[in-house]
Formats: structure tokens, C-alpha cells, sequence
């Protein structure tokens, strides 16, 4: 039986998303599994190159389906067509946006969150310098500016409101988002 990563429930209650992967699989395959919430049924599945997906967040209006695929980045999938968007150069690996594995510094991505104007994606990461956050711009599709946090790893984001709360293993850092993005 596949190793469960986490579950997305789609914002209309209609639709959940199971994150899986094979279990001791020798290459990294995950799959994203479609039900139905009425009956249980299996709608659709989507593979991708890539570990289990351990944080996904839909936007408000259910449209997207933002997912974490840790050491590898992220995976955007269209949630109407249940679909991957590309937003890299190859459809099925999560973008990394320049902050991947690049043989010298592993980056790991361990959580996400969208800003509550849905403008930005908001990852946090792991590198052999520390933790550090980064925000994605959604409509340009690319990276806007990082910041370096910590010595030690950031595990977690969450937004409320205006602020970015960042958890790293050395305690909770609170970033302003509106002065944060005037640093651009």
C-alpha cells in the first residue's frame, strides 16, 4: 500500500486530494488521488516525480492547489481540470524556482502558504546556511526575494492577515508581509 504524505480538502467539500507514493519505490513517483467526498469514489490520479506532497494549500476560490514536495519544490495543480499547471520546464517535476538540490547546497521545501491577497506563495526552506523563507509571485510564476531567518531549519509558514508567521527550529520569527515586499 502506498505512504500517505497529507489530504487537501477542495474549498467546495466536493473533492479531497490524497498525496502518496509508492512505498519502497526506487524512484520517486508520487501520485495525487481524487475522490469523491458524496462516495468515496476514485476520480482521478495524477503522478508527478517527486517524494509524498506533505503540505498543499487550495486558494480561496478553489481554483489551484498549491503542494510541497519536500528536497524537490513545488507542484501547481489546476483544480478544475485536475491537472498539473506547468510551471517549469518539465510538466510532471515541481519547480524549484532556483532554490533546488543544485549539488553544492541541498534546499529542502517543507511548508507553504498563500498570502491573504493570493499575490504570493510563501515557502519555507532548509539550507546547509539555515532557514530562510521565500515568496513566490503566483500570476508571474517566479521568485520574488528570499530572507534568511535563522542558522537553524524552517519547518513551517502560516499567514495571517498582513504577517507571515515563519516556525524554525530555533523558535517563531513574524515577518510584515506590506514592508517585506517594499524590499523587493
Amino acid at each position: 500500500s502506498p505512504v500517505t504524505g497529507t489530504i487537501a480538502l477542495h474549498p467546495n467539500r466536493e473533492k479531497i486530494y490524497v498525496m502518496t507514493e509508492p512505498k519502497g519505490a526506487e524512484i520517486e513517483n508520487g501520485e495525487i488521488r481524487i475522490y469523491s467526498t458524496a462516495n468515496l469514489a476514485l476520480l482521478k490520479t495524477i503522478s508527478y516525480f517527486g517524494l509524498s506532497i506533505m503540505d498543499a494549500k487550495f486558494t480561496k476560490d478553489g481554483s489551484r492547489l498549491f503542494c510541497c514536495v519536500p528536497s524537490r519544490g513545488i507542484i501547481v495543480l489546476d483544480a478544475i481540470k485536475d491537472q498539473i499547471e506547468p510551471w517549469g520546464e518539465l510538466p510532471d517535476y515541481p519547480v524549484t524556482f532556483g532554490l533546488g538540490f543544485d549539488g553544492a547546497s541541498w534546499v529542502g521545501v517543507t511548508s507553504l502558504d498563500i498570502s491573504s491577497d493570493e499575490q504570493e506563495l510563501y515557502i519555507s526552506l532548509g539550507d546547509k546556511d539555515g532557514g530562510l523563507v521565500a515568496a513566490i509571485n503566483i500570476a508571474q510564476k517566479n521568485l520574488t526575494r528570499t530572507l534568511r531567518l535563522s542558522q537553524t531549519t524552517c519547518t513551517s509558514v502560516a499567514v495571517i492577515g498582513d504577517k507571515l508567521f515563519a516556525a524554525c527550529l530555533d523558535g517563531v520569527y513574524v515577518i510584515d508581509i506590506p514592508v517585506w515586499r517594499q524590499h523587493q
